[in-house]
Order: C-alpha cells, then structure tokens, then sequence
C-alpha cells in the first residue's frame, strides 16, 4: 500500500485553508455591500442596482455643463475596455469549434417575413447570430464547446459587474449570443432600452422617445426597455473595418457620427449602459486584401460575442441543458389525444423550457403535397402573427425556429408564458400541435391567459382561411373536426 507523504498532506490542507478564508471573504464583501443599500450608494467597493441607477441618471444632469450637454465628467464611469479577457489559445480553439453554417440571419431581432424592420428595431445589415438554443445542440457543437461557451459567458458577466464597480450579484444576463457581420456588415447608431431621436430644441441632442410625448412620431415601445448594460467581445480579426464606435450625440446620421472608435482586438471586450448616453454602433466590415495571394483567404466575417444584462432577475434568460442526442423527442399521450387528435410525437425545440411544454390542442391537415403544405402553412401563419403582433401595440413577439424553420413562437410582453405552433409531418399528415410554454418556475400571468385563448381562437380562424390557399386532400372533416375539438379547449369565447 503506498503511502502519501506528509508534506504533500500538509501542503493539500494548506490549500484547502487558503480556499476557505478567501472564500469568507468574498461572501462578508458580498454581505457587507448587498445588505445596506446606503452603503452600497456611498461605499468604493461597489454600487447596487438602485445607486447605478441614479449614476445613470446624473449624466442626464444639464447643469453639469455649460453647453447644455449632459454632465460628461460622468460617461467613463458608464464605459469601458478590457483587453487580453480571453487568451489566443482560448480564442483559436472557441472559433475552430463553431460551424459557419450554424448562424441564423437576423437572429434576436424582430423583422418580417420580407427582412423589414417592425417597430423601429432594426437589425444589423448583413447580420447574423447564434444563441443557447443552437450552442444546446449536438447538431452543431459537442458539450464541451457548450460548456466552455456558458463558462465564458459568465466570465464576460462577471467582468462587466467588476467594470462597472456593481455589487456581486447585480447583473442577470438578458441576452446572450454569438454574432457575425459579414463584408458590408454595419450597424447604425442606437441604444439598447429605447428609441432615441435628434432633440432640435435642444442643440439635436440624442434623446429617448417618451411615450409622454405627444407627436405620434415619438410613440415608439421599446422591445427591453429594462435593459441597463451590455458587452461586446471581439472573437477574431480576420477582416479589415467593423470597428465598434461610440456616437456623436450630437451627430444625428451624419458623416460626423463617429465620437469614439475602438479598433477590433481580438479578446478584447467592450462594455456600456444602455441608454442614449452610450449611442454606439459599428463600421462595415471590409475583406482584407492578403499582400501573399497564395495564402488561403479567411471568411470576411466579424464574429463577437454580445449580450445585454438586466437587474431583474425575473427576466434573466434561460440556459437550456446540452441535448445528449441530436433528435430529441416527447410523447404526447396515448392512443388519442384529451381532444381526439392522432397521438404525435415532437421535436423539443423550446428556449425557454424544453423540459415543460404543454400541448394545448394539435391539429391534423392531410395533404397530396407535404412540404408545399408545410411551407405555406408556416409562412402564412407567420405572416398572420406578425400583423397581430403590430395590431395588438407590441403585446406579442413572434420568433421562428427550428432546424427547419417549421416552428413559430409567440412570447408575451411580460415574459410569463408563450404559445407556439409546430408543424410536423407524420402519417401522412400535417400535424400542427399547439404547445403552452412557461419557465417552469412561475406559472403564466393572468393578464396573458385572457389573452392566450382569444389570440388562439384567432389562430384557428387564419388556418381556416389558409387551408383553402394549399393543396389540400381529404382536410375537410379532419379539420373542421379537430378545430371545432380545439375551440372547445379554449375558455375563452371567439372574439
């Protein structure tokens, strides 16, 4: 038997005491700076989320400069830059382990079937984006990369508390993902929690739109308005161009609009408030032209990975367990379904809870033509919720994924629920099922179950109009049937 050395023995409890007192201290800190909310707004240890809030809102100070021009002495206490975050090894190895064909056009904003802004929020041109949901898969990563992915990400959280002198704690991460901008790819100046517009009354100074305002053109509601900061860590260089810059406040689109460029820097990461005092944007990305033509050229692409925080943690985004297979699925019940439908199965495709769906009520369409049925459907229903979503002033958000793009997902504006529709194929059937999702932690608002019923009422009068639009066998009585079963369902009447 061999044994272990003592001075190895006293060496490894050394260690473990070390560990233990560095870990009291931190937590005393953390109590010290969270129990009292007036130590916390005095203390240069850090700030909790209500004195970070009055920190932001003393830029908004006129008096503090004699042009008028918001109290400046304030923004470098708002940004910032750290270099070196990640090593190049880090970096080498998180860039070999992301498939090029895994980014999603536009993904995480909200724009129409015909890539147009709704609302005024406008993605990036020649954007696009993967998030937790991708990263999840073994479709595209192996849980190792997932793993170091979250592990990065909550050192960019961390590091982004420590910049802005937070107390541990403060910061939720809203939204995180890993964005690419190709050649050409740009992004005009704007903010992260409003609208903003060029203020002439008061020298055209950047301001956000209020809904107070009374000139119709004001009106505007911003999707995270609870958004209070946000990071941007550069991944890769391989480009010329696309550099990140702060705005001219003062610029409006002009030529003038940059104030404050940071040049790309691999490992680099930027961080800032989210309001109009750090309107930001970024230049298009070039190709780089090589000066040895026999070298092989890179993609011209941009590849960050940004994400935004709140301090509500009631909105912190959900992390999704890595799937250990790559097709994952769910029985729906037995034979027959509580409404008459064909038992089913689906894919678990959910962001914000894969674990706890609900089926509300699936409908089945037959169909000569599957995939023409199945494209039809899901544009046409994408095109109908887009415009509930614009009619009903921003109560809804409409999402589309899926490896196939055959899943459409309507969130409400509080984030306590949302419905969504999968279309699938099986048996010779289109099978639309109808699924209630929640966070698995709090149960759906009461505000959004009175309207869940009454837009899913609305959904079933659209694919009655749409069913006559595609080529259809035999649907009459299968869906006429299933949808008569599915109104049933719903507690609400027909509106």
């Amino acid at each position: 038997m061999n044994m272990v050395p003592p001075i190895i023995i006293l060496g490894r409890l050394a260690l473990i005491i070390v560990f233990l007192l560095f870990a009291a201290a931190v937590a005393a800190s953390s109590d010290e700076c969270t129990a009292s909310s007036q130590h916390c707004a005095v203390s240069n240890e850090c700030r909790n989320a209500s004195s970070f809030a009055q920190l932001v809102s003393s830029y908004f100070d006129s008096t503090a400069d004699t042009n008028n021009d918001r109290n400046l002495s304030v923004l470098p206490q708002l940004r910032g830059t750290i270099d070196h975050l990640l090593s190049a090894h880090e970096l080498t190895s998180l860039l070999a382990s992301l498939p090029s064909d895994m980014f999603i056009d536009a993904a995480g904003y909200n724009t129409d079937v015909n890539e147009r802004s709704r609302g005024g929020y406008t993605a990036p041109v020649g954007y696009a984006a993967i998030g937790l949901r991708e990263l999840s898969s073994p479709t595209y990563v192996t849980k190792a990369t997932y793993d170091k992915i979250l592990q990065i990400r909550e050192l960019v959280r961390f590091t982004t508390e420590q910049s802005l002198h937070l107390c541990p704690g403060t910061l939720y991460i809203d939204y995180s993902t890993i964005s690419q901008k190709m050649e050409g790819g740009t992004h005009r100046p704007h903010a992260d929690n409003c609208y903003h517009y060029y203020d002439e009354a008061n020298h055209n100074l950047a301001t956000c739109h209020s809904t107070t305002t009374t000139t119709a053109t004001m009106m505007k509601e911003h999707p995270h308005p609870q958004r209070v900061a946000a990071s941007i860590l550069y991944l890769n260089d391989e480009f010329d161009g696309g550099e990140f810059y702060f705005a001219n406040r003062h610029a409006g689109d002009g030529d003038d609009v940059v104030d404050t460029l940071v040049p790309v820097q691999p490992g680099r990461m930027m961080y800032f408030t989210s309001g109009v005092e750090n309107l930001h944007g970024a230049l298009p990305v070039r190709r780089r032209i090589k000066k040895d033509h026999q070298q092989k050229a890179e993609p011209t692409r941009r590849l960050a990975l940004a994400m935004w925080y709140v301090t509500d943690p009631e909105l912190e985004e959900y992390v999704p367990p890595f799937r250990d297979v790559i097709d994952s699925h769910q029985s729906l019940g037995d034979d027959e379904t509580k409404n008459g439908s064909q038992t089913t199965t689906k894919d678990v495709t959910d962001p914000n809870d894969p674990n706890a769906p609900e089926q509300l009520f699936s409908i089945r369409i037959p169909s000569n033509d599957f995939s023409m049925a199945t494209t039809s459907l899901v544009e046409g229903m994408g095109i109908y919720l887009t415009s509930e979503q614009n009619a009903h002033r921003s109560s809804w958000k409409v999402n589309r994924y899926g490896d196939e793009g055959d899943t459409l997902h309507v969130l409400f504006k509080d984030h306590s629920a949302m419905f969504s529709l999968n279309f699938k194929l099986e048996n010779d059937l289109v099978i639309i099922i109808v699924e209630r999702h929640t966070d698995g932690r709090k149960r759906p608002s009461l505000q959004y179950m009175l309207q869940e019923s009454v837009m899913l009422h609305s959904v079933l009068d659209a694919l009655s109009r749409l069913i006559s639009e595609v080529n259809l066998d035999e649907a009459e009585t299968t869906f006429t049937k299933d949808v008569d079963l599915a109104r049933q369902t719903l507690p609400a009447r027909r509106a």
